[in-house]
């Protein structure tokens, strides 16, 4: 699957005739390995319109919150052990989420800095100690732009000790 595709599975949503049959391939696609990576890079392209984008966005923040968490796989629901958002998608999301919040248009910047208070909820310090470092850099640059999106991701960071 690559961007293009993965765009139109969720472009696809909003039209009625076409939304079941979306959303089902949604939830055939979204437990595989690298589906979350993909989603960020949807939500990040300047070549994907931006209600696509920002419903990317809303998915990404309904999974990271849904199922970022460790659990127990001995911790059966309806007999199955619960799906965990597999690790290298949370690593590229950790990589990628402060500069994603930093670069997205307002509308976009609301679901992944939700995104980022989610992962920080459950990662930080322990799983995502360079967040501090990264937004550090982008604070320490002579670029206004960096800054909003920076900031709001400390802020998040200053939340969870709140």
């Amino acid at each position: 699957m690559d961007i293009p595709h993965l765009a139109t599975i969720l472009s696809s949503t909003f039209d009625p005739n076409l939304r079941e049959e979306a959303e089902k391939k949604l939830n055939e696609i979204h437990k595989l390995p690298g589906f979350l990576s993909l989603l960020l890079q949807v939500v990040m392209s300047n070549e994907v319109q931006i209600p696509v984008r920002q419903s990317g966005g809303i998915y990404l923040k309904n999974m990271i919150a849904q199922y970022w968490k460790d659990r127990d796989p001995s911790e059966l629901i309806d007999g199955v052990a619960p799906f965990v958002i597999a690790e290298q998608d949370k690593v590229t999301i950790r990589e990628n989420i402060v500069e994603a919040v930093i670069h997205a248009p307002e509308l976009i910047r609301i679901q992944l800095t939700v995104c980022v208070s989610q992962i920080l909820r459950f990662d930080f310090p322990d799983k995502w100690p360079g967040v501090i470092d990264k937004v550090n850099g982008f604070l320490a640059e002579n670029s206004q732009g960096t800054w909003m999106g920076a900031l709001l991701t400390l802020y998040q960071v200053v939340k969870k000790y709140e």
